[in-house]
């Protein structure tokens, strides 16, 4: 399997005008999250992170979530995202003041990627 790419792509933020690039996302549906790296998470973690403790608010979560389903599926809808935000509460732990750590976000993250999404058997 072809699942140990090189993470050698360029690290600027995706352009939002390329909706279809069939060369590089045409099988971007198939693979949803697992086109996520560690490197995707961090650094839409680092724009959420304001204070840079390594952790975000539990509002901040929805926001961040968005980010990066907009980094790995160009037409998700709102199920998507709530789906999404739902799993990622279900397997994340809060600290004592509500917040969210990088390192366990990265860890469930990361966990998803390397699962197939359930409703494309």
């Amino acid at each position: 399997s072809h699942k140990t790419q090189p993470t050698t792509k360029n690290n600027t933020s995706p352009p939002t005008t390329t909706t279809m690039k069939p060369s590089q996302e045409g099988r971007i549906d198939e693979e949803g999250a697992a086109k996520l790296t560690k490197d995707d998470i961090e650094k839409v973690f680092s724009l959420y992170d304001r204070d840079n403790n390594g952790s975000i608010e539990n509002e901040e979560l929805r926001g961040f979530l968005k980010d990066l389903l907009e980094l790995v599926k160009k037409d998700y809808d709102a199920q998507d995202l709530n789906e999404f935000e739902e799993t990622i509460l279900r397997g994340v732990g809060y600290d004592k003041e509500g917040k969210i750590s990088r390192k366990e976000l990265t860890m469930i993250l990361l966990a998803l990627a390397k699962q197939p999404p359930e409703d494309e058997q």
